[in-house]
């Protein structure tokens, strides 16, 4: 289904921690070829960075076909086997057939031309996704490059390799240098091209590098106060896991302090028994948070194993905490059965 994906400001200071905490995201590459916008199938096939706006704001690029063979993916599976209905099941096919996934966005809406979101996924896919995934939105056609629409929102089949996901004007566009109308896209913002060199975009499993608005919604959580200019990190998946994440600040004092505050909250958490149950202390005993200059550097490495347990503890978490939101509606105060929809799956947007 096609939904909202802008995002907000609870979704943007999430984006902030995992940076700053290193669990963040980036990069792919792909090869050259001869355009033919007549025939989708035939499109060359790009870089997928290439794709993306020159205005976006942010970018996460995620080499799928690695995370997928980590050696935890096994049991993150079986974990979530209990939620999986037809839809999760349909997108865990999905899943299995991409193999790099790169998106942009920015933190606000510009225009009325639709959210500031583009995804491109690069993989094997065909025209019965789009029947899959968006049945109910209008079908629609671009050149030959077929589309579902939903209000500013679209997703397309781009070719046998390419599916978009996005704001229309943002999709349209990315068709457009896919097809050699348009040259290939060049991130406009030295702000962000700052962010995605330090974030070493496309040498990893995942990176993720973004400007930071001024009303990024961290402040009483961190001292950052608006003195937050840009984030990015990078993680790789292995027999360990190996990260490391950036944020770069206006002036030294406020990297100082940042990393002080972080140290703190680490220092925290490694005093909570319920997460140290949860082996989140090995976590935090991994991290590694200094101040150089106006940049927060943080590091972390640690075994696949403890990897593992975190994410099958937070996956527990979700599970009780869903099996009580089930209760409370089929059994409310009153004794009587609520009616309401069922609880959101993992893979069910709001």
């Amino acid at each position: 289904m096609i939904t909202d994906h802008r995002p907000s400001v609870g979704v943007r200071r999430v984006l902030f921690s995992m940076a700053l905490w290193a669990s963040a995201a980036v990069a792919l590459s792909g090869c050259g070829g001869s355009p033919s916008p007549q025939d989708p199938s035939q499109v060359r096939v790009l870089d997928v960075v290439s794709l993306l706006p020159p205005d976006a704001e942010g970018v996460i690029v995620v080499d799928v076909a690695t995370v997928r063979s980590a050696p935890f993916m096994a049991r993150v599976d079986e974990a979530l086997e209990p939620y999986m209905n037809e839809q999760s099941t349909n997108m865990r096919e999905l899943l299995n057939r991409i193999d790099r996934v790169a998106v942009a966005f920015r933190h606000e809406p510009t225009d009325e031309s639709g959210e500031p979101l583009l995804i491109v996924m690069r993989g094997s896919f065909r025209a019965s996704d789009l029947q899959t995934f968006a049945a109910s939105q209008t079908p629609g056609t671009h050149r030959e490059h077929e589309l579902r629409r939903d209000g500013r929102t679209v997703l397309a089949l781009a070719s046998h390799h390419t599916l978009m996901f996005g704001s229309d004007h943002w999709v349209l566009a990315a068709l457009d240098r896919l097809d050699g109308l348009a040259p290939p896209g060049e991130l406009s913002s030295a702000v962000l091209v700052d962010a995605t060199q330090r974030a070493e975009l496309g040498q990893h499993t995942v990176t993720y590098a973004s400007t930071v608005p001024g009303d990024f919604g961290l402040d009483g959580v961190f001292p950052v106060q608006g003195n937050a200019v840009s984030l990015g990190a990078w993680m790789d998946l292995g027999e360990s896991i190996r990260m490391q994440g950036f944020g770069l600040f206006t002036d030294d004092a406020t990297a100082a302090a940042m990393a002080t505050a972080m140290r703190e909250k680490i220092a925290e958490g490694q005093q909570s028994a319920e997460l140290q149950a949860a082996g989140f202390d090995q976590l935090f005993a991994s991290a590694n948070i200094v101040a150089n200059g106006p940049v927060v550097d943080v590091t972390y490495s640690l075994p696949s194993e403890t990897f593992e347990r975190v994410i099958i503890a937070m996956l527990s978490g979700f599970q009780a905490f869903t099996a009580a939101r089930e209760a409370a509606v089929e059994e409310p105060a009153g004794g009587e059965a609520m009616e309401g929809p069922p609880a959101t799956d993992i893979y069910t947007h709001p």
